[in-house]
């Protein structure tokens, strides 16, 4: 690769110092071997840096050198402006030749030109593999320059306005070629060489003809031979040979323009494809609006749902789904006692908002903390439970509710922290003995079994035990997760609303918690209950500190204002830990604020698979308490450059504002569509779901391998029609719409007709299919076109006026058969007049 400074430093004013000259060029370098490491196999590249003035021109005009008209100054003109006033920008532009070009933005920051060159390869990439640019000229700048010097030659012959004019008559129909037609049409020299083989006419040949004019035509002439023979696509081809009264340097124009946007097309059919073109272990719970869910689980269930990302109520989507097994990966320990472990490029966010490897990680780093994100779930959890018939377990036949509601939580809760399963049931033990018969009537409430409250024996300690002599309420709190020998939240509790969540801490605390002149303190044998809890109680925004004892026992305290926090969202309902956690806080009323970040203390190395979400727009998500960054081609490279933290804070909201939905509802974002649907073949290959196994034969862990495949043999038609799904569709928010009345109507959403609506919209490039039918059209040489009609009508004012373009160029009359109002009609221009008639 190469890399030329920007022409104004070469002319002494110094944009790029040396060393950010310097710094790019290894940028380049480094991308470029990540690419290849990925698969990538790109075109050399060379890149420049050039001022906007630079890049709004090549914009403009599509290449560097192409030829002048007014439509290319309009189009800079508009392009620039928008840039000006700041309402838009060009990053970047890459020329499909080999080896391709890529031009910088000389204002570019270094993280945009790092942004850029991984896109550009990403682009060079699909220009030197995708079948469709297989016949693309690869020496297309040298190509525009000849045919700009050959057009300012005519213009010195025949004068500037004449080819100003001809040319607007050609680039009003240039869209109309043939891609896939490949037969090569005679050069202007060849026609000239052609008609020079011809007997030469004299000047009074014409009257030795006039004896045959009145005659009918001898049989053997009367069956005329038809031009074209069958209807031809390519338009301007067929201009080029057949059109009676061009001169030689109109028909090379054409050529010109022809050429040219046969070296367009396969752009403009790619578009969406081009455009389109990690990690922490399984057990990381994540904040989501189905509540707390595993790592693990999420991939394996492919839940597309929102994930908090950070900050207070923000739920993004998750659109795609990775997993790499076997990974080395760190796990960090903070001084509170949170925990992450992850891939040695995992990235979390540092406690001065910077994003951090965890590889690059030290003791004494502090990290940021998702303190008080509030992102629960919005459903009670349904109770999936059948009672066993009567009789056949022993004890009475519970009633549970049909959601794990605010009562029964209570009671997972103290069940966690103080009970026990027995050969006959449930047991709970408590030492207040009114909170006891609270209990004992909660448990009747909440499940319709008898609970009787006995006095325990023990000679030290006066407790009283609540026994359940029912095995088959053992059976439902194994059901929810709170089975023998579990001491964890339950995943129902997890999965739960806010109440449901702070009912079953509340238990738990009142269980197993102490308030006192520590603050409140909750201690149990369960490191993984103690874990999950200090979880779900920053969710709140309640800070807690974990650690375990000498005993082995596990530890959790929460002191000053994160006290107060729990009192009011969590509390305790027996009477004697509120009065203790009351007179704690009346104690430490003027305790300071404390911060939502944290020491790491600890960095442990380790082996293990690791999972990664791709989560729109924030591109970041709530893992474990803290705040993870989520990683096509560009993202993949750029995640793997040693940014620093300010470049990787820019390219996040550089990469969320370009893989953004189109703010209009009546258009796409390329980018964001294309994205997705790449994202959604490499989970469906990578991971096939047991249907597709049997259907199509289809082995995980082939999503790199399809990838390549669509890359080379598809375009945007075959790309949507193949590939956007019913989920897509949904998940993207497509539909079909219509102008009524002056109104944009929503008038379909069935996602088949949607997917088939947008292909429709990008066959022949969204432009209609019109072919030559007749160049002898009623034995007058004029030309009879069809369009090709699918149900969509043409815009009858811009027919008409193209009509006149084409006249320019034939010579003429010229007619079009299409369809109005349902009925085909006959569009015709004669040189003067535009006429529509109704065909029978």
């Amino acid at each position: 690769m190469s890399l030329h400074p920007p022409a104004s430093q070469r002319r002494g004013a110094q944009v790029l110092t040396d060393r950010e000259t310097e710094e790019l060029g290894e940028a380049i370098d480094r991308i470029w071997e990540i690419g290849r490491g990925f698969g990538l196999d790109p075109f050399p590249t060379h890149f420049e840096v050039v001022p906007a003035t630079i890049m709004y021109e090549f914009g403009a005009y599509g290449l560097p050198g192409r030829f002048s008209h007014w439509t290319h100054g309009k189009a800079f003109h508009q392009m620039k402006m928008m840039y000006d006033y700041g309402l838009s920008k060009i990053y970047e532009l890459v020329i499909n030749t080999n080896p391709c070009y890529g031009f910088l933005m000389e204002n570019n920051s270094m993280v945009q030109n790092k942004l850029v060159v991984a896109h550009v390869m990403g682009h060079c990439d699909f220009f030197k593999n995708n079948v469709y640019f297989k016949h693309t000229s690869r020496q297309m700048i040298e190509t525009a320059s000849v045919n700009a010097e050959r057009i300012r030659k005519y213009e010195y012959e025949h004068g500037e306005r004449v080819v100003e004019e001809f040319l607007d008559a050609v680039l009003a129909i240039q869209e109309h070629i043939d891609p896939h037609l490949r037969t090569r049409h005679p050069s202007p020299e060849e026609i000239e060489a052609e008609r020079r083989r011809r007997p030469p006419e004299g000047p009074y040949d014409d009257l030795w003809k006039l004896e045959e004019r009145g005659k009918p035509p001898k049989e053997e002439e009367r069956p005329r031979r038809r031009i074209p023979e069958e209807p031809e696509k390519d338009i301007l081809g067929f201009l080029i040979q057949h059109a009676p009264e061009l001169d030689d340097w109109q028909r090379d124009v054409i050529s010109i323009v022809r050429e040219e946007m046969l070296y367009f097309l396969p752009q403009m059919q790619t578009k969406i494809m081009n455009e389109g073109w990690a990690c922490a272990t399984g057990d990381a719970l994540l904040a989501t609006s189905r509540g707390f869910i595993r790592f693990r689980d999420l991939y394996e269930q492919e839940m597309r749902i929102t994930i908090g990302s950070g900050e207070p109520g923000a739920l993004h989507p998750i659109t795609a789904f990775h997993k790499e097994e076997g990974v080395p990966t760190l796990r960090i320990t903070t001084r509170r006692g949170y925990t992450l472990e992850g891939a040695l490029k995992h990235r979390v966010r540092l406690a001065d908002g910077s994003w951090a490897f965890l590889r690059d990680l030290r003791q004494g780093d502090r990290v940021a903390l998702a303190r008080g994100i509030e992102v629960w779930a919005a459903e009670e959890v349904p109770i999936e439970y059948q009672p066993e018939t009567p009789g056949t377990i022993g004890g009475p036949q519970a009633r549970p509710p049909a959601t794990l509601n605010a009562p029964l939580a209570y009671l997972l809760g103290y069940f966690t922290g103080a009970g026990t399963v027995t050969e006959s049931g449930v047991s709970f033990t408590c030492d207040d003995e009114a909170h006891a018969r609270h209990l004992g009537d909660l448990v009747e409430t909440a499940l319709g079994v008898p609970a009787p409250v006995r006095e325990d024996g023990a000679p030290t300690r006066k407790r009283w035990c609540i026994e359940l002599s029912s095995r088959e309420v053992a059976r439902l709190f194994e059901t929810l997760g709170a089975g023998a020998g579990s001491r964890d939240v339950p995943d129902a509790i997890l999965r739960s609303p806010r109440h449901i969540v702070s009912a079953f801490l509340r238990g738990c605390f009142d269980a197993s918690g102490c308030p006192g002149a520590e603050g409140v303190t909750l201690s149990t044998r369960s490191d993984e209950l103690v874990q999950c809890a200090q979880i779900l109680l920053l969710n709140y925004g309640i800070l807690s500190a974990r650690s375990v004892q000498a005993d082995g026992s596990a530890r959790l305290e929460i002191t000053g204002s994160s006290a107060a926090l729990f009192r009011d969202a969590i509390g305790h309902e027996l009477p004697c830990k509120r009065a203790a956690l009351d007179a704690y806080l009346e104690g430490c009323s003027g305790s300071q604020q404390e911060e939502a970040t944290d020491e790491i203390v600890a960095i442990e190395p380790g082996n293990a698979d690791v999972f990664d979400i791709t989560v729109d727009v924030a591109h970041a998500y709530v893992a474990n308490g803290l705040i993870n960054h989520n990683s096509f081609w560009h993202g993949r490279i750029m995640r793997e450059l040693d940014l620093t933290d300010d470049e990787f804070i820019e390219y996040s909201q550089l990469n969320a504002g370009v893989l953004s939905p189109s703010p209009s509802r009546r258009q796409i974002n390329p980018y964001y569509v294309g994205v997705k649907i790449w994202e959604d073949i490499l989970r469906r290959w990578d991971s096939p779901t047991e249907e597709e196994r049997k259907l199509f034969g289809r082995e995980p862990g082939k999503g790199m391998e399809k990838l390549f495949e669509v890359r080379e043999l598809d375009n945007d038609v075959s790309f949507l029609r193949n590939y956007l799904t019913e989920e897509l569709v949904e998940e993207l928010d497509l539909y079909v719409y219509e102008l009524r009345d002056d109104e944009w109507v929503i008038t379909d959403k069935d996602w088949e007709k949607t997917r088939d609506m947008l292909v429709a919209s990008m066959t022949n490039m969204g432009y209609p299919v019109i072919e030559v039918h007749d160049g002898d059209y009623r034995r007058n040489r004029e030309l009879y076109l069809v369009h090709a009609y699918e149900g969509r009508e043409l815009d009858i004012a811009y027919a008409e006026k193209a009509l006149q373009h084409v006249y320019t160029l034939w010579g003429r009359p010229v007619h079009l058969e299409t369809v109005v109002d349902g009925e085909p009609v006959l569009l015709t221009y004669d040189g003067h007049d535009n006429i529509t008639r109704v065909l029978n």
